[in-house]
């Protein structure tokens, strides 16, 4: 008997193309991988909280200290500048934009103009889709700020921001104000280190900051040098204590400068010149996180980056990218982060396998920490995998992918999850390519008049036509048209038991997947329990339970 990793390896190397099969070999690893930390307790809350702990600090107590006090609008002040904090701080008890901007409107009523106010108010109104209005008041605040700036540059730094981004999502274009606004941005980001605006447990929040805004700015087509590397140099007298931030800020730009010399293409199309920027740069970056990462084992930031830095050997210690990643993990279970760079880092092309993608998918699958992403990654893993490309009626039809993907998707189905729809769809593509006809086509009915525009919006690689899906799963069209009475009309299906001793019964089946208490039935006088149900011409399993007991029909 084959193992079962063997012949999935064997079928990937079936439908893999020439250039892909020289993979790593496997059956020697370097290093032994450490299960993942599935009973570590969710991190992002305190992440979170911490944020806003200095939000509130560098909002409400910089407003109790420099804003514009009064007696009448004091109160009403600080609820509206604490309800902003909450919202930057992805907290679930966050006010929503128009109740936030109905407060600050009152405010303005009351008489005050403090620019914190403004500020505020202005995001509340890119919350409500007033752009053009919050583009015009963001570039009031902005002239306020440039000329006194008494409050703190990690708040100010957001409305060159704000402005950036409200023009390149509209007009696109760079030109000299958005220039003007992107050395600004850099600048009062050095200005929020240098002062010290920051305590010592929010390091990573005023990473998260500085990303937040740079990332976006090297989007909108700005280069590194002028970002990262820009904001390493003004930051040089910030001292030791800064120096495991300005080591993942300087790092950065070395990454960046790395991948734009090397591209992301296969090793052969590489210039001789874009290895050798690629490989200084990449050695540079892997010193400056490993020292990062020295400082701060219990922050992930570094061990996550040096996944991607390991893949083409930027350590010094010849570290694999699951080395790091065990790293990160270990100090953030849940950030899915780590999960994507370690996806990417075991493509063939970098040298991985098809065999240990699907692996590691299944990894993450198996620690059932629905709370989190993580289990997801699994179906991420398979998607990534169709894309090399594999067929995907081969890798849905793979032993025990499939039985995967029902695990996953049953789960998300069960608890009521909101995206309901958009798991079933998946659930559809999986059924489908694995050859679950029944699966598929009942998928297909529950999304009924939907499917069609989910199915037209979808990119997946999985997606099929909707004609081709009817036709296979023997599907009327007129159950995907809205207005039109379908073929097979709904049916009022009466199932009944007698159970004359019996307290309570319910109904199960293939009809609502086996939930064993959601269908009550009623018992009459003669101890007859009854149910109807309406449901679609079909064949249907199902089962009775009577006190807990499950019973089949007699």
């Amino acid at each position: 008997m084959i193992p079962l990793t063997i012949q999935i390896l064997f079928l990937f190397l079936a439908v893999m193309p020439p250039v892909r099969q020289l993979m790593r070999d496997a059956a020697v690893p370097a290093y032994d991988p450490l299960p993942l930390p599935a009973d570590q307790p969710s991190r992002t809350q305190l992440f979170n909280d911490t944020m806003l702990a200095r939000n509130r600090r560098t909002l409400v107590d910089a407003y109790l200290k420099v804003g514009q006090r009064d007696p009448k609008w004091d109160g009403p002040m600080i609820a509206f500048l604490d309800g902003i904090a909450l919202t930057m701080s992805h907290q679930k008890n966050e006010p929503d934009s128009q109740t936030l901007l109905d407060q600050a409107d009152q405010l303005l009523a009351l008489g005050c103009t403090d620019p914190m106010l403004l500020y505020g108010r202005a995001f509340c109104l890119i919350g409500v889709r007033r752009s053009a209005e919050a583009k015009t008041a963001l570039r009031s605040v902005l002239v306020t700020f440039e000329a006194k700036p008494v409050y703190p540059y990690s708040q100010m730094v957001w409305v060159p921001m704000g402005i950036a981004k409200l023009h390149f999502n509209h007009e696109g274009t760079r030109n000299a104000e958005m220039d003007r606004l992107c050395d600004l941005t850099v600048q009062w980001l050095a200005e929020s280190i240098l002062q010290g605006e920051s305590l010592p447990e929010e390091e990573r929040v005023v990473l998260y900051l500085v990303f937040s805004n740079l990332n976006e700015w090297e989007g909108w087509g700005y280069p590194p040098s002028r970002l990262w590397l820009e904001l390493y140099r003004k930051t040089e007298g910030a001292g030791e204590a800064c120096r495991w931030m300005r080591n993942i800020i300087l790092s950065d730009y070395h990454e960046a400068t790395a991948w734009n010399a090397r591209g992301t293409d296969y090793a052969d199309k590489v210039s001789e010149e874009g290895w050798k920027i690629f490989g200084e740069n990449n050695r540079k970056a892997g010193k400056l996180l490993m020292e990062a990462h020295a400082m701060h084992p219990e922050y992930p930031d570094a061990a996550r980056r040096l996944i991607e830095v390991s893949m083409a050997g930027g350590t010094s210690d010849g570290k694999p990218p699951r080395y790091w990643f065990d790293q990160a993990v270990k100090a953030d279970f849940e950030d899915i982060r780590p999960y994507e760079r370690l996806g990417n880092a075991l493509l063939p092309r970098w040298g991985g396998s098809l065999a240990e993608m699907l692996a590691f998918g299944r990894e993450c699958l198996d620690t059932e920490r629905y709370d989190t992403q993580v289990p997801a990654f699994y179906w991420s893993i398979l998607l990534q995998i169709v894309a090399e490309p594999v067929d995907p009626a081969k890798l849905f039809r793979a032993p025990g992918v499939y039985d995967g993907c029902k695990k996953l998707f049953e789960h998300h189905l069960d608890t009521g999850d909101a995206k309901a729809d958009k798991w079933k769809l998946q659930y559809l593509y999986a059924a489908y390519w694995a050859g679950d006809k029944e699966m598929a086509a009942k998928l297909a009915r529950e999304l009924g008049i939907k499917l069609p525009k989910m199915l037209k919006d979808s990119s997946s690689l999985l997606a099929v036509p909707l004609e081709r899906l009817a036709k296979e799963l023997e599907l009327d069209m007129a159950t995907f048209v809205p207005g039109v009475a379908p073929a097979n009309p709904l049916v009022k299906t009466r199932f009944e038991i007698s159970a004359p001793e019996a307290t309570n019964v319910y109904l199960t089946g293939t009809f609502n997947r086996w939930k064993e208490q959601t269908i009550p039935m009623v018992k009459n006088s003669q101890g007859m329990w009854r149910v109807t149900l309406n449901l679609q011409p079909y064949f249907y399993a199902y089962q009775f339970i009577v006190d807990g007991q499950k019973r089949m029909d007699p």
